[in-house]
């Protein structure tokens, strides 16, 4: 696997995770039994989602 595929699948995968932070985040630790006024604050990455998801598919279709 070449050095540019291996970079692009990595910010690929690191890129979808941000997007994903803001909404699953919570959840699991309310799943876990985590909660408290600090976990509204976990939201403060939503304004940015829809630039990590952008990050996420130029990353991943690079791979094409």
């Amino acid at each position: 696997m070449s050095t540019n595929v291996k970079t692009s699948l990595t910010s690929g995968i690191l890129a979808s995770i941000a997007a994903t932070l803001c909404c699953v985040m919570p959840f699991v630790l309310l799943m876990l039994g985590i909660s408290g006024v600090w976990i509204s604050y976990l939201v403060a990455l939503e304004p940015y989602q829809p630039i990590f998801v952008a990050i996420a598919l130029v990353a991943l279709s690079t791979l094409l």
